[in-house]
């Protein structure tokens, strides 16, 4: 299986969009996904982008993304980069697929002079925990993560 990797561009839009809803569509959180593709186009692709992603392919058929962006910390003064979403297509699982993705953001990271690499995992989601572990991953157990939703009150 011939494995490539590629810095989404506009062109890669729908396969983006399509990857980010059949994540939703896995972790069974269709009810939250309210994504367009107008949103996503905005996000990624704007003079200034918000976020980036990497899109990954099997035989030149895409079967993956990973969707990130940096933050600051004003503790270190260095920028953080923060997987915002990682998703292979179940399919193309234990291929190798996923490490070559992290080993790219890790260079990423590296190149940015990052101070470290996150991301959350849903707790229920063993194989994801074990990969995470597996490539060196540790849970952060000094913080709990907390969230503000429907701020319709601004």
């Amino acid at each position: 299986m011939e494995i490539s990797l590629k810095q989404a561009c506009k062109n890669d839009l729908l396969t983006a969009y399509n990857l980010l809803h059949e994540l939703a569509e896995y972790e069974s959180l269709l009810n939250e996904f309210s994504l367009t593709e107008d949103q996503l186009k905005k996000i990624l692709f704007s003079t200034k982008p918000d976020a980036y992603a990497v899109l990954s392919y099997a035989n030149n058929e895409p079967c993956g993304i990973l969707l990130y962006y940096y933050t600051v910390s004003t503790f270190s003064g260095l920028m953080n980069l923060y997987v915002e979403d990682f998703f292979i297509k179940p399919e193309f699982r234990r291929k190798g697929i996923g490490r070559k993705m992290f080993d790219l953001i890790i260079k990423t990271a590296s190149d940015k002079n990052c101070g470290k690499i996150e991301w959350k995992v849903l707790s229920d989601n063993y194989p994801a925990i074990k990969f995470y572990e597996n490539i060196g991953g540790k849970e952060n157990k000094m913080w709990k993560t907390y969230d503000l939703k429907n701020l319709k009150w601004i």
